[in-house]
């Protein structure tokens, strides 16, 4: 649920001001991107320490 309210709010605000296409390539599709990746990658990480897995956050963060 928090997960919901934070990517509502991002998109909320930009969606009122861009084109629809703009908006799909600019916020959406990376967000697709980024949870693709953490999804393909949470079965390795569950097999991860701690601080491995806090170490791969920051570079996902990047993208």
């Amino acid at each position: 649920m928090p997960l919901f309210f934070f990517c509502a709010g991002i998109t909320a605000s930009f969606a009122v001001h861009r084109a629809p296409r703009t908006f799909w390539h600019k916020r959406l599709l990376p967000m697709v991107w980024v949870l693709a990746i953490v999804t393909a990658l949470a079965p390795l990480l569950i097999r991860l320490n701690g601080f491995a897995v806090i170490a791969v956050f920051p570079g996902l963060a990047v993208l």
